[in-house]
């Protein structure tokens, strides 16, 4: 529904409570297809942002990229889409220099540097 009404806001609110970033609804559409097909610039640009599948497809091949028309939407997914995809992160590791903090995922062969801080996720509580 955030993503609908294009609240911004709302939508980081959810994604950082941990809500699914590309669940479809009834009509098999993500977050991202719903924001892109009403114009709403800045929710497409949060989603995208937070890794939302810019390749995604509803059950009848449609793509966030065709449902759209606004013009800043189409960029924002069309740069996306030339971004590398992430590598998987091993599990329950990420980066020493700020343990508070979720990263992107990535792999030890494509950064060494960072993956030899790495230390184990410990859970509180």
């Amino acid at each position: 529904k955030a993503s609908r009404g294009g609240f911004a806001d709302c939508v980081e609110l959810i994604l950082a409570a941990g809500a699914k970033l590309d669940k479809p609804n009834r009509s098999s559409w993500s977050p991202l297809m719903v924001a892109a097909s009403r114009g709403h610039t800045a929710v497409v640009e949060v989603l995208l942002n937070n890794g939302a599948n810019s390749h995604a497809k509803t059950g009848d091949g449609k793509m966030a990229l065709t449902m759209t028309k606004s013009r800043e939407c189409q960029m924002l997914i069309k740069a996306a889409r030339q971004r590398p995809k992430p590598l998987p992160v091993a599990a329950g590791m990420r980066p020493r220099s700020d343990p508070g903090r979720s990263f992107p995922a990535f792999h030890p062969s494509a950064c060494p540097a960072v993956w030899a801080q790495a230390q184990p996720v410990t859970r509180r509580g």
